[in-house]
């Protein structure tokens, strides 16, 4: 559970950069 919220949280920024 914790790595898919760590995922989560990882693709949410990856997601923030790509929007950059």
């Amino acid at each position: 559970m914790a790595f898919l919220f760590l995922n989560s949280r990882r693709l949410a920024l990856t997601k923030a950069v790509i929007s950059l």
